[in-house]
């Protein structure tokens, strides 16, 4: 069942690696929010960084696998997600995309900035988003992987991903 779900979702990466990825977002205060596109392979290699997670045994089971993961390009922080859910669902993605951040020296994460929300009407989804950042801090991206298969059932699963300082 693993090879299966495995080769599923390399399948879905293969296709969602057909087309480039682009996001827009407003300027909030001083922070900058740029307007991106990413290889297939440097999302492949952003992914490879990230965290993936797994369904377990309290999951409703719409959500198959999923990965999140930031990179550091020039004080530029990347995010880049995928997800694939069942072949019944019909709506998928990320909401309350958040980065956080946090100086060495504290065990606490504060806001930085928040992302739009990033759905597809397919059981598979991915999203590249990009902001500015400083030095001195390390950041991660906390969000929630949205899966619908209909209005009685849904599925939010919350997800962390790695962290990088700079």
């Amino acid at each position: 069942m693993k090879k299966k779900i495995k080769s599923v979702f390399i399948i879905v990466l293969c296709f969602i690696s057909i087309f480039s990825f682009q996001t827009f977002a407003l300027e909030k205060n001083d922070i900058e929010v740029s307007n991106i596109v990413l290889s297939q392979e440097k999302i492949n290699e952003i992914l490879a960084l990230g965290n993936t997670y797994t369904p377990d045994e309290r999951a409703t089971g719409l959500i198959v696998s999923a990965t999140a993961a930031i990179n550091d390009d020039h004080k530029l922080l990347q995010f880049v997600g995928t997800i694939l859910c069942m072949t019944n669902v019909v709506k998928c993605g990320f909401e309350n995309i958040v980065v956080q951040r946090r100086t060495s020296s504290s065990s606490s994460w504060t806001h930085y900035y928040t992302f739009d929300d990033s759905y597809g009407d397919t059981n598979a989804h991915s999203v590249v988003k990009a902001v500015t950042t400083n030095t001195g801090y390390e950041y991660r991206v906390i969000c929630n992987l949205y899966a619908k298969k209909n209005i009685f059932s849904v599925e939010r699963i919350d997800m962390v991903s790695n962290i990088m300082a700079w």
